[in-house]
């Protein structure tokens, strides 16, 4: 039963990730963050903060997938409410990626401010 939950939230992930543009951005635009992370030598804590932010802008943009895809299933047609429920969703999306725009700001300004970005890679 818990073998068949995974495969099926694999196989969710995997759909969505080959076949959603934005999902694909906001994964490229993680990687690049993390990269940044990396460069900035960022504290465990702020690991977790990065990890945790990612994750939630990963997360609303599946769940406005699913919610997109089963509207456009359910009625094809153009319809003011389920605009207004993609519309939500989406706004939901940005609301988490602003959030983590912020996020990112307090945490990587102050390396680059005291020059301590990158340090942490010299040998």
């Amino acid at each position: 039963m818990i073998q068949s939950r995974f495969t099926h939230a694999l196989r969710g992930l995997s759909d969505t990730f080959t076949a959603d543009p934005s999902i694909q951005l906001h994964s490229i635009l993680a990687l690049g963050v993390l990269l940044m992370g990396v460069f900035a030598c960022l504290s465990p804590e702020s690991w977790a903060i990065l990890f945790l932010s990612i994750g939630a802008v990963l997360a609303a943009e599946l769940g406005n997938s699913a919610l997109e895809r089963l509207a456009d299933r359910v009625y094809p047609n153009r319809d003011l409410a389920i605009r207004r429920a993609k519309d939500v969703a989406a706004g939901a999306v940005l609301v988490v990626a602003l959030v983590t725009g912020f996020v990112g700001i307090l945490l990587f300004l102050p390396p680059v401010f005291s020059k301590t970005a990158g340090s942490c890679l010299l040998l």
